[in-house]
């Protein structure tokens, strides 16, 4: 199961995702999006954390739809 939590100045939602490795070792990627700027992307031993800076005060859905996981702002 993931775990979220919202931080302030600046805005960031933040979704970590424990038992979760990735092969994919990029720090961030870069979002063209009204509401998203940046994905960042943490590597632990015992998760992966994804950091997306926001702007403004979306609404943010993170839903595990049959093993994906997926993350809308709006």
């Amino acid at each position: 199961a993931f775990k979220t939590m919202t931080l302030d100045a600046p805005p960031r939602y933040v979704v970590d995702l424990p038992g979760v490795t990735s092969a994919d070792r990029r720090g961030s990627i870069a979002v063209t999006s009204a509401v998203l700027s940046r994905v960042r992307i943490g590597h632990d031993a015992d998760k992966v954390r994804l950091v997306l800076d926001i702007s403004g005060a979306p609404t943010v859905d993170v839903l595990d739809v049959g093993g994906t996981l997926r993350i809308r702002l709006k």
